[in-house]
């Protein structure tokens, strides 16, 4: 399986991918894990002033966070600071051949596989597909 970059970095500069997971620590002490995946969501947004109507309905194409059935954007904190810079890459996805998420690889795994199939491959063996 390609490795897919986002072009999202997370707090350790390392290239956030489709499939990762990552985790979160929140400003309560909570801490949560989300699944990054490429989407295209439905959202209701504010119209710019002399548009028609006060709100639309969109689709947006882009890098998603799922946690809860919920597909987030990072949001960025009051310093300009995305979410995704504060998230760590704790693991990737595993999915079942029909597509079906059967658990996840670790990140000193993810680390061992890239080592022996090259930089950016995680083959299909190792990645239980």
């Amino acid at each position: 399986m390609k490795l897919i970059k986002t072009g999202l970095k997370d707090k350790n500069k390392d290239d956030i991918c489709i499939n990762h997971l990552v985790g979160l620590k929140l400003s309560d002490g909570s801490y949560r894990r989300f699944l990054v995946q490429k989407k295209t969501v439905l959202r209701k947004v504010k119209n710019y002033l002399g548009f028609d109507g006060e709100y639309s309905r969109v689709a947006i194409t882009g890098i998603v966070f799922v946690w809860n059935g919920f597909e987030l954007f990072p949001c960025v904190d009051v310093n300009g600071i995305p979410d995704n810079e504060k998230m760590e890459i704790i693991g990737m996805a595993k999915f079942s051949k029909n597509g079906l998420l059967k658990g996840y690889i670790n990140k000193e795994k993810i680390k061992e596989i890239k080592k022996e199939n090259g930089k950016n491959e995680i083959s299909q063996k190792a990645s239980g597909n």
